[in-house]
């Protein structure tokens, strides 16, 4: 049986894992023992959206693991362990709404097929280890989202936005400089941290890295948010909030571009019309102009189209099977047929995927490695949870139009046209192996499940959770009742 070889740990790793379970357990404990008067307070909703909106600003903003600072694991595992603090007292404010969770079933079924992957691995330890791992930023971090901002989904989008925004700002700074404006030691190959994630490769040339540190996962992050940015603009409330939205939804598309990653670009293009084509409410074809606009002039500058050639995309076309993407596309394959049914466990690819005579640790393809990893059971069940979010998204639009909440509509088809846009782009990028693309993912999931069961303010104040598979019939009526209170 062939030795499975790890990467080097932090020498303080399993210490701050332990410290981290105990502050988990001891959260638990202290939180139990307040009063569910207290406890059930609006003062703690705060917190922990505060505290997700917190999260998701370090992990946009900061990139811990690639910092010198990194090697000191507190700050490599912050995000972690605060995900960890998260979720132990969404947990005991909120334990009776898991049943309720809307994933809940595909999601066990989808753990249970996982964790039976990592223990048939050649190394268990370190497959179970990888899918609780995955589990806590995923997974745990999406049913918390969806709890915490169950009425209240567009503060947090509209933050997202906002700090997309400001990475896409980076990143076109980043590119009119011609060097990196913050973090310039960070993403430099002589840094070893940084050296594992780019693989060797020594320059991306003009292409954006922002806060990222990879134009690849920088456009994937960048997808997600495109279509909500859009929708808020097109609902803009006085011509100053318009106008500072619409510099959003510039800095947005322009920092897409500029990433130069051509699945971000189809992704980009695919979220668009999606949003273009099932949007409600006036404006749309002014917004679609703005945008194509903006598209074509940032096509107009020569060092553009200088980018674009040096990526040779038809000569890749032409020579696919000969092409670094499709020698690991034929890679990926051989790895998923020794164990097609469930895989060869969580984190296992870069490790023996040397078999097959790949050496850079990625099949550039999220659907690839999970075939490989987990199998084709864990990619069927995977794949039946992208296609549930995608109809619950799609009837809640539809739900909020019924009660006239046209808003509310329009941003969760935004959401879902996003998302879409992100499974697109995985085709040629791992992103849910990558820990910002990753949280960003299932964090807008759990927002978008939240905005599409809610019934906006006319729902009793208060109320933790609403039914997310009401009837057509009873919403037909509550919106009637809502119009005519009489």
């Amino acid at each position: 049986m062939a030795q499975v070889r790890r990467e080097p740990s932090p020498p303080l790793t399993e210490r701050a894992f332990g410290g981290g379970v105990s502050i988990f357990h001891l959260l638990s404990l202290i939180s139990a023992s307040v009063p569910n008067s207290v406890t059930q307070s609006n003062t703690i909703d705060a917190v922990l959206r505060g505290g997700l909106v917190l999260l998701f600003s370090f992990v946009s903003l900061v990139p811990h693991r690639y910092l010198p600072l990194a090697d000191w694991t507190a700050a490599r595992w912050g995000p972690e362990i605060l995900v960890c603090l998260l979720l132990a007292a969404t947990l005991t404010k909120r334990w009776r709404a898991i049943p309720s969770f809307f994933l809940l079933l595909p999601l066990l079924i989808l753990a249970i097929i996982n964790g039976a992957s990592a223990l048939a691995s050649e190394d268990p330890s370190l497959g179970i280890s990888r899918e609780i791992y995955y589990l806590l930023t995923g997974v745990c971090l999406c049913f918390v989202c969806w709890t915490v901002f169950n009425a209240r989904g567009r503060l947090f989008l509209s933050c997202g936005v906002l700090l997309a925004s400001v990475v896409a700002l980076i990143g076109l700074l980043e590119f009119l400089g011609a060097r990196h404006l913050i973090y310039p030691g960070a993403f430099e190959t002589t840094n070893p941290l940084y050296a594992r994630l780019v693989s060797g490769q020594e320059d991306f040339g003009r292409r954006v890295l922002s806060t990222v540190g990879h134009p690849v996962y920088l456009g994937a992050y960048l997808v997600l948010f495109v279509p909500p940015a859009i929708s808020f603009a097109r609902f803009s409330r006085g011509s100053w909030t318009g106008v500072v939205r619409l510099v959003g939804v510039a800095a947005l598309v322009v920092g897409l571009m500029l990433t130069f990653s051509r699945g971000a670009w189809a992704g980009g293009v695919l979220g668009i019309l999606i949003y273009f084509r099932g949007s409600v409410g006036s404006g749309t074809w002014k917004t679609a102009a703005v945008v194509a606009g903006l598209v074509v002039t940032v096509l107009s500058f020569d060092s553009v189209w200088e980018t674009l050639e040096e990526r040779q995309t038809w000569l890749q076309v032409r020579t696919f099977q000969e092409s670094q993407r499709g020698v690991a596309y034929a890679q990926a394959t051989g790895v998923m047929l020794e164990q097609p049914l469930l895989g060869v466990g969580a984190a296992h690819y870069r490790h023996l995927a040397g078999r097959h005579g790949d050496y850079d640790d990625t099949p550039d393809n999220m659907y690839l490695r999970v075939f490989a990893e987990n199998g084709v059971a864990g990619f069927c069940v995977l794949s039946a949870v992208f296609l549930g979010v995608a109809r619950f998204l799609q009837n809640g639009s539809r739900r909020l139009v019924e009660i006239g909440d046209i808003q509310g509509s329009d941003l969760c088809h935004a959401v879902l046209a996003g998302l879409c846009g992100f499974c697109l782009d995985m085709v040629t990028c791992d992103a849910l192996a990558f820990p910002l693309t990753r949280m960003a993912f299932w964090m807008v999931v759990g927002v978008g499940l939240a905005l599409a069961g809610t019934c906006r303010a006319e729902l009793k104040q208060g109320s933790d959770l609403v039914p997310f598979l009401q009837p057509k019939t009873d919403l037909g009526i509550r919106a009637r009742f809502l119009r005519h209170p009489g």
